[in-house]
Order: C-alpha cells, then sequence, then structure tokens
C-alpha cells in the first residue's frame, strides 16, 4: 500500500517548493555497500538535470535505505524521466517510488 504522508530527516534535501521523489529500497542485509555503489551513478546523473535539486540517501525507521531527491517541479521529475530513462528503476534492488509535493 501506498504511504500518503512522509517525515523527512534533517539531511534531506533542504528548500521549500517543488516535489520529493521518495524512494525506500529493500535492501537484503549485508548488500547496503552493494546498493550504495549501485546509487551513485543515479544520484551523479540526476544531480547534473535542469530541476534536480539535491539527492540523498537516508535511513528509514524500519531500517530500509530511503532515497530522496528534491525536483522543482513535477514537470522536471517527468522529463528527466522521459529523457535519460527511469534511473530508479533500472537500479538492482526493489524500489517503492513516491512523488511528494513539497510544503
Amino acid at each position: 500500500m501506498p504511504r500518503r504522508f512522509a517525515s523527512l530527516a534533517s539531511d534531506a534535501p533542504a528548500g521549500p517548493g517543488g516535489v520529493l521523489l521518495i524512494v525506500p529500497f529493500e535492501v537484503p542485509e549485508g548488500e547496503e555497500r552493494r546498493f550504495r555503489a549501485a546509487w551513485e551513478p543515479v544520484r551523479t546523473a540526476f544531480s547534473a538535470r535542469r530541476g534536480c535539486l539535491g539527492a540523498v540517501l537516508t535511513d528509514s525507521r524500519d531500517a530500509a535505505i530511503v532515497a530522496v531527491v528534491h525536483w522543482s517541479s513535477p514537470l522536471m521529475y517527468a522529463r528527466a524521466v522521459r529523457d535519460g530513462g527511469d534511473a530508479i528503476a533500472a537500479l538492482p534492488f526493489r524500489g517503492h517510488p513516491a512523488l511528494y509535493v513539497r510544503a
């Protein structure tokens, strides 16, 4: 079931407005290092895209690794996926992405 709300730690991308792509990942125990290595090219690719305001990994209360990417608008995120493909879906770990409006 999709999560309706999200609460973020202070290390999440800062700044008002825009949208947040929040992706909790299923990372098997012992695979954290491999996941983080796979994530780095995705973060780099997103960071080079127009409209990306920041991307970080954080840990959730339920021990999942969560990617948080701040986009200036839903349109800029959609353009990034259209032009560069869905880098999140291409990762070798299952993620559960959701786009949230930044209040």
